[in-house]
């Protein structure tokens, strides 16, 4: 995940890019990573709440400048859907299998591996708190790494002669939020990565990301409060695993 003003791409870590001229700090604790790229005023923190089977991606930006300025979130991430001894037996294939939609008016792209067997299979969602930002997604590394491009090198394409949903060959998840900042205005957004057998099962899930404070009780810390939060969230086996029992 980064931001790109103008032609500059701002990143809170070092990697994929690689690029010197920012002040970067790494900070890990249990559950939960951060990094701060300093010298372009962003963060990220990435974290493991007990509520989802995923993770939540938070960023942070906020413009320095003395002008108004214009930037894109970007996040990017390759999709295959399979365990690892799948992909160990078979990477040529790794990608094949796999179908997206996207739901716009939630900010949710949904990809679901087909499964070999009847029943069984894979969906993950990626769903993404703009704070009102209206998104574009793309799933199809074709499209969205260009011609010649890579992890370290993508051109960012949203759209493309590839199709973007459906059976998709190189399947990725691709979003792109574009906002305005003031001069010290902030902004924060969020990706939050879910996963789950049961398609359905997983939408529901998503509505309950969309319909509670989400990132206000995720990274909390542990105590009464959080515990509350969990219970209003998810109150079934997620919030026994938390008590303990």
């Amino acid at each position: 995940g980064y931001f790109i003003c103008g032609k500059e791409v701002i990143s809170p870590t070092f990697a994929p890019f690689k690029r010197d001229g920012g002040a970067y700090k790494a900070v890990f604790s249990d559950g939960k990573a951060e990094y701060f790229n300093t010298r372009a005023n962003c963060s990220m923190k990435v974290y493991t709440p007990l509520v989802i089977s995923g993770e939540g991606r938070e960023y942070t930006l906020k413009n320095e400048a003395d002008r108004q300025k214009e930037y894109s979130f970007v996040f990017a991430e390759r999709v295959s859907l399979i365990e690892r001894r799948a992909y160990v037996s078979h990477p040529a294939f790794c990608d094949l299998f796999v179908s997206a939609k996207t739901d716009k008016a939630k900010n949710t792209v949904y990809l679901n591996r087909k499964p070999r067997e009847s029943t069984g299979g894979f969906t993950l969602a990626a769903t993404v708190l703009a704070g009102g930002a209206d998104c574009e997604f793309e799933c199809n590394r074709q499209n969205l790494y260009g011609r010649n491009g890579s992890d370290f090198n993508p051109a960012l394409n949203f759209g493309g002669n590839a199709p973007s949903e459906g059976d998709v060959i190189t399947p990725c998840i691709g979003i792109k939020c574009d906002f305005t900042l003031a001069p010290g205005e902030s902004k924060k957004l969020a990706v939050v990565i879910q996963c789950a057998e049961d398609e359905n099962v997983l939408e529901s899930r998503v509505e309950r990301v969309l319909g509670t404070d989400f990132l206000g009780y995720a990274l909390s810390p542990a105590g009464s409060g959080e515990q509350s939060a969990l219970n209003k969230y998810m109150p079934d086996e997620r919030t026994a695993i938390y008590a303990g029992k």
